[in-house]
């Protein structure tokens, strides 16, 4: 894309590119601006392709989709990025500004272009997408099969279903989109896939089996389960976690023999398997359980917030959390913030609430800062007598941001008849 630019947007230092840019954005028309604004999305400073883009997007026109698309082309992966990005977010506009290049020379752009209908509003050219089933390139092959199934092309599951005999590398794609379509004549293929020699093949009918809003697939899973590698295990639990939890009909509890499955899950590094493994034990929980689970506390927030909804109905759960407290089977912090959740969310009883206080009191000494703010913040809120004595600890911490915060926070609390003086 060449073009002759304004000489200040030729200038070697990007801050006065872009004003120059910006000044010509504000002073011309789109039907000048678009050009040179496409052109920008180009630059090497991301200040002036941020500015360029909005622009285009802010203009919305399938005249702004026209000046990107070729962009697709370009040979930076950054750019072609930026300028799918920016026709995603033009939207309908850009559909047919992209059609052309469906059925270019250049297989990348191809798929390229593909890849960015699947992002748009695209349906009423499926056809001229499914037509790429047939392209020589593999590459722009699947992106057809994985565009028709973001589109919903349902109609095009029984040629799907045809293709899966005789194009293995299409096999994991053609039971995402049959998955995604959630077609009923295609649950045979996906179940004999399951026992598929290859490793990838089984994950994607896994994967699509889960999509399947009915009981039965839960058994098919259950079986994988059983049946899987160690290593590949935890895939197929995810599944079986998302499957079991978009079911809409009546659904069995899970068994108990995937307890030990689940607690295991939650040794994987990947954050999303530890929180489908929450997400499973939460329908067996006991005690032994909670205490496994609360091992994990501590390590990533959102790990943390999935644990305490999982355990905060259960009406041991403060027990169990003192109790890997004193153990040492979770860091006395995480033990703390977890009780201290517990309490602002009404969760302990009246017997429960004074063993809590002295938990926290017992245990005062050792905290961070943070969670020490925390349980005097609460203890004056909650203006419990059992917490008394807990705000006193705070007034006379070591720590003088502690004193000072518990000095402050009994000031606006004077209010309250527990703590006149």
């Amino acid at each position: 894309m060449s073009m002759m630019l304004p000489e200040g947007l030729q200038h070697p230092d990007p801050s006065v590119r872009l004003d120059a840019l910006n000044e010509l954005l504000a002073t011309h028309t789109p039907a000048e601006t678009i050009p040179v604004a496409a052109h920008c999305l180009q630059d090497p400073d991301p200040g002036i392709r941020e500015a360029a883009a909005e622009h285009l997007v802010a203009i919305g026109t399938e005249e702004a989709a026209r000046a990107v698309v070729p962009l697709i082309q370009h040979p930076e992966l950054p750019v072609r990025n930026l300028a799918g990005e920016v026709l995603v977010r033009i939207g309908a506009p850009s559909i047919q500004a992209l059609l052309p290049y469906v059925d270019i020379d250049d297989a990348d752009a191809r798929k390229f272009a593909i890849d960015v209908l699947a992002q748009l509003p695209a349906y009423d050219v499926v056809d001229r997408i499914a037509a790429r089933l047939d392209d020589p390139d593999t590459n722009v092959r699947l992106a057809a099969i994985d565009a028709l199934a973001a589109l919903g092309a349902t109609e095009y599951a029984p040629v799907l279903r045809e293709r899966y005999r005789f194009y293995p590398a299409e096999r994991p794609h053609i039971l995402a989109a049959l998955g995604t379509f959630r077609d009923a004549r295609g649950l045979q293929l996906v179940e004999a896939a399951l026992n598929d020699p290859d490793p990838v093949v089984q994950y994607a009918a896994a994967e699509a089996l889960a999509r399947y809003p009915i009981p039965e697939v839960l058994h098919l899973l259950l079986r994988q389960v059983e049946q899987a590698t160690p290593e590949a295990r935890p895939l197929v639990l995810y599944d079986l976690i998302e499957a079991y939890e978009s079911a809409t009909g009546p659904v069995p509890p899970l068994p108990e023999r995937l307890r030990p499955y689940l607690l295991e899950m939650l040794q994987e590094p990947d954050l999303s398997f530890k929180k489908a493994a929450v997400r499973g034990l939460r329908h067996m929980l006991d005690e032994a359980t909670i205490e496994a689970m609360l091992e994990h506390a501590g390590q990533h927030d959102e790990l943390d917030l999935a644990l305490f909804e999982a355990i905060s109905t259960h009406p041991r759960a403060f027990a169990c959390v003192a109790r890997c407290a004193e153990t040492g089977r979770m860091s006395l912090d995480a033990a703390a913030g977890f009780a201290i959740a517990l309490l602002t969310h009404g969760r302990l009883d009246d017997f429960q609430l004074p063993q809590a206080a002295q938990f926290l009191q017992a245990h005062f000494e050792s905290l961070d800062a943070e969670t020490k703010m925390a349980a005097i913040t609460l203890g004056l809120q909650l203006q419990h007598p059992a917490f008394f004595a807990l705000v006193q600890q705070g007034l006379h911490d070591p720590d003088p941001a502690v004193r000072h915060y518990a000095d402050d926070a009994l000031c606006t609390a004077r209010r309250s008849s527990a703590y006149q003086s």
